[in-house]
């Protein structure tokens, strides 16, 4: 049996990092392709060939240079090595803890809300589609969200879960609108990028907590391929240096409707839908939630076609919708950590706190069933935000061992602060 096409790619990715061996530690970066030496002037006499080439492997040598310092910091948390390493291992450790409590409460949900023998009449076992086989599964998924629903501890975090995952919809979005002079576009993995809304729908086929870290996987490899291949320009490296004139060009950007049709993407395709499921509790709004990655593509399609049959010129760049868009999100999420983890933390309630993000801390009183549900979620959430934290970190280029030091500390801090949501929102724009 074949391997689908995405395996065998990160198995391919996987044998080449481990047959470069140590240098998966360092890549000097080469002399990036974007710039271009110009010929000195006429008017200045001009070097011979002897100054001209020293000229050069003086260039090569501090740029090199300046790049030892800073090679350990961006090399080691930027390669393969850690990669290969960190996402696998969340995928597997995933998968167990995810899908095993999903395993554990599957059966009791189903004889108890779906089951055709049971005595007791359900409210979630309706004829959704028609379709009896299919009408069985979605009663299923129903029956998950509504036991989360119905108790206290679970419709709060529910609805932290789902206040704060906004960010979840704008990484893929803005991973397929990356420009191609950005990442590898070479091979299938670069090209799954390019289609978020089956990434979204595997969230609600596999949950976020399993899928987040198999993206995470593909991005790493993708923008390692990319930067390899084509190392960005720094602050430092657009001085002019003497005899030499550098043109730097500039980075390719996407279309800036493109950027901005993830505002209504998110808007209509995720957050309405979120507040109607938490708001009405109602089964079938539950089901129609559950394709909520079709609104999601419908939404940033429709705004796309509307700006273009309407011609509306770009009111700002591309660089700055993306900046706005994560600011947005991390103002959603910061919001619903404050008022939901900030009342519990100035009244010491601590246990409040274990019940609400600890899974399998908390005891639901009905019964254990509902206990399993809440710790999934729990896990679910965890998983989320870690996976998409790695996945924005192994790509940042620090500057230096001070620049990561900073980084860490800072994200640190902001995960009591602002919540994990808004701390993941406020590292992309540093990649």
């Amino acid at each position: 049996m074949t391997l689908p096409w995405v395996l065998q790619d990160i198995l391919v990715q996987g044998q080449a990092a481990v047959g470069q061996g140590v240098q998966l530690y360092y890549h000097p970066a080469p002399l990036t392709p974007q710039r271009k030496v110009a010929v000195v002037p006429p008017s200045l006499p001009s070097p011979g060939p002897s100054a001209h080439t020293g000229l050069l492997n003086q260039e090569y040598h501090q740029t090199t240079m300046s790049q030892m310092g800073q090679g350990s910091a961006s090399s080691v948390f930027s390669g393969r090595f850690l990669t290969l390493t960190i996402f696998p291992a969340l995928t597997l450790l995933s998968a167990y803890l995810i899908l095993g409590h999903l395993f554990e409460f599957e059966t009791p949900l189903r004889s108890t809300y779906c089951s055709a023998s049971t005595s007791l009449i359900s409210p979630y076992d309706l004829p959704y589609t028609g379709i009896q086989r299919l009408d069985y599964e979605l009663c299923f998924m129903v029956s998950v969200f509504h036991v989360a629903l119905n108790d206290r501890i679970g419709y709060t975090f529910l609805k932290y879960f789902l206040g704060t995952s906004s960010i979840y919809v704008i990484l893929p979005c803005l991973e397929a609108l990356r420009p191609p002079t950005a990442v590898s576009t070479d091979g299938r993995l670069a090209r799954s990028l390019r289609w978020p809304a089956i990434w979204l729908q595997a969230v609600q086929l596999v949950t976020l907590g399993v899928t987040m870290p198999l993206w995470g996987l593909v991005v790493s490899l993708v923008s390692a391929s990319g930067s390899k291949a084509t190392s960005g320009v720094r602050d430092d490296d657009q001085k002019h240096r003497k005899g030499v004139n550098q043109d730097i060009l500039p980075p390719a950007e996407p279309p800036i409707h493109d950027v901005l049709s993830i505002l209504p993407s998110v808007v209509f395709g995720s957050a309405i839908p979120s507040y109607a499921l938490l708001h009405y509790q109602d089964p079938s709004i539950t089901v129609l939630w559950q394709i909520f990655p079709i609104y999601v593509f419908l939404a940033g399609w429709i705004y796309r076609c509307f700006t273009k049959l309407a011609r509306i010129p770009p009111a700002m760049s591309a660089t700055n919708a993306t900046r706005f868009i994560l600011f947005t999100s991390f103002l959603t999420s910061s919001y619903f950590h404050l008022t939901t983890v900030w009342p519990l933390l100035l009244s010491c309630d601590t246990e409040s706190l274990r019940q609400l993000f600890i899974p399998g801390h908390y005891s639901a009183p009905s019964s254990h069933v509902d206990s399993s549900v809440i710790a999934f979620l729990q896990y679910d959430f965890h998983f989320a935000w870690i996976s998409a934290w790695f996945a924005t970190f192994l790509t940042v280029r620090f500057r230096s061992i001070w620049h990561l030091a900073r980084t860490v500390v800072v994200t640190s801090v902001g995960m009591v602060v602002v919540g994990p949501g808004a701390v993941v929102a406020g590292l992309v724009p540093w990649k």
